[in-house]
């Protein structure tokens, strides 16, 4: 009985994920304590986040994190540098990338006392903007699009704007990259 019970403790720890910090920076992000930049490579990510659950090799590689709620384009035909970074907020299968699972950790812009979450409004982060007369973070192409230092910022929000769907991170200088 007691080594049933030891033995259902260490497996119940292996199959629980622990939730992600993500810090974002305006030339590094963090992820899980270990810094990341423009210049990392899937592997850099992938000591960070653990093995992904699928690669798909589509136009670009997909790195699918289904349990983290994450997903990683690799631009392989650019020194496979890291173009794009996705949170999925809400369950999303319209992609076959699309992960299994929604995002629970915690992602934060370090420059202000903001929490980026499913709640995190378009009023909030225009209020954001004004607050620091768009120095460092910026609207770009609407409501939806910022400019973060070396980051281009993307929430994707359902019809009444009062939560977001997915967050996505782009590295400036590979941006839209992958449309090609």
């Amino acid at each position: 009985m007691k080594t049933t019970l030891i033995t259902i403790l260490i497996l119940f720890s292996l199959t629980t994920v622990k939730s992600q910090i993500i810090k974002i920076g305006q030339d590094k992000i963090q992820i899980n304590g270990r810094q990341l930049d423009s210049t990392s490579l899937i592997m850099d990510y992938i000591n960070a986040l653990g093995q992904p659950s699928s690669i798909k090799n589509l136009i670009n590689n997909i790195y699918l994190f289904d349990s983290l709620g994450i997903y990683i384009y690799e631009d392989y035909k650019d020194n496979n540098k890291i173009i794009e970074i996705s949170f999925d907020f809400k369950k999303d299968n319209e992609y076959d990338f699309s992960p299994k699972k929604t995002f629970k950790g915690k992602i934060y812009l370090t420059d202000y006392n903001c929490e980026l979450s499913r709640h995190t409004s378009y009023r909030r982060l225009k209020k954001i903007c004004n607050e620091n007369n768009n120095k460092t973070l910026q609207m770009e192409f609407g409501d939806a699009d910022f400019n973060y230092g070396n980051f281009n910022l993307l929430f994707e929000q359902g019809f009444l704007r009062t939560s977001t769907s997915n967050f996505t991170l782009d590295f400036k200088a590979r941006k839209y990259k992958y449309i090609q």
